[in-house]
């Protein structure tokens, strides 16, 4: 184990050799791990939105929108015209 919680700190909380206590010796390892591969599948889903976007976007030409900026233009236009056609 790279990641110990120490049989001796177990036996001090009175859980070692208990279920409990086993439960806890396998678990606490694994929660770097877990942390690493969230933060990784985070990255990942926002590089393939930015790249799906911007796939849409340059596919759908000057004369069309995206759902991208059709749902900022709902949400932050405020009536003031349409916010996305100044990128195109």
């Amino acid at each position: 184990m790279s990641y110990d919680i120490g049989s001796q700190q177990l036996y001090r909380f009175s859980i070692g050799g208990t279920v409990s206590g086993v439960i806890l010796a396998v678990l606490v390892p694994m929660v770097p791990l877990a942390v690493f591969i969230l933060r990784t599948a985070g990255l990942l889903m926002l590089v393939n939105t930015i790249s799906n976007f911007e796939l849409a976007f340059l596919l759908a030409g000057g004369g069309s929108q995206t759902l991208a900026c059709v749902l900022d233009d709902n949400v932050f236009a405020d009536g003031k015209g349409d916010r996305c056609a100044s990128i195109a």
